[in-house]
């Protein structure tokens, strides 16, 4: 299994580097099965969208009130 990282957040020291969230939920793949990764990494995608998008908008909050 050679799966890339879907982790937008922060850059990977390394090529095939995983986040914490995503190497748990492929280990929990293989005990528990495709269906709980799925749902996990689904979960995962929706924590990722909402974390931009806040970031996107507190940034421009931020340049409103004259911050850096």
């Amino acid at each position: 299994m050679n799966e890339k990282t879907k982790y937008t957040l922060r850059r990977q020291k390394l090529e095939n580097g995983l986040c914490t969230f995503e190497a748990i939920s492929y280990a929990l793949r293989v005990i528990e099965g495709e269906s709980i990764c799925e749902s996990l990494l689904g979960q995962f995608d929706i924590f990722q969208n909402a974390h931009l998008k806040n970031r996107d908008i507190f940034s421009k909050q931020k340049n409103k009130m004259g911050y850096s």
